[in-house]
């Protein structure tokens, strides 16, 4: 996923927060605590570092 994409997403996940309330946050937030353990910070870097490298932006 790019980076220009997370705002997007961020938004989307807020707006159906506002619409399903706290239990649905409370979801949101333990797919968010899985998603981060599966695929770690230094990951996204390297996933970027080698698309930087490779200028492959198609």
């Amino acid at each position: 996923m790019s980076t220009t994409s997370w705002p997007l997403v961020v938004i989307f996940l807020l707006a159906l927060r506002s619409i399903h309330g706290r239990r649905f946050h409370n979801f949101l937030l333990t797919l968010l605590e899985r998603l981060v353990k599966t695929v770690t910070f230094s990951d996204c870097i390297s996933c970027l570092a080698r698309r930087g490298t490779e200028r492959d932006w198609a």
